[in-house]
């Protein structure tokens, strides 16, 4: 069964935190955000979630990144 996105994007929110609090950060925003779309172009996919583990709170550190809507 497929998940919509927003249920789907929220599991991995969940998943994140659950990582960020194990292992603390991770790379540069900027090289994840441009792998992030250069996956997203390149497969049927819309929805994509960039996260920033090098923030105290996880939250202030998530974004989701749509691309061809």
């Amino acid at each position: 069964m497929i998940k919509d996105e927003d249920t789907l994007s929220r599991e991995i929110i969940g998943d994140s935190i659950e990582v960020h609090s194990h292992l603390g950060p991770g790379l540069l925003e900027s090289v994840c955000e441009a792998q992030l779309l250069t996956y997203l172009k390149s497969s049927a996919l819309k929805l994509g979630i960039l996260i920033n583990f090098n923030v105290p709170l996880l939250k202030k550190g998530t974004k989701r990144i749509v691309y061809g809507l």
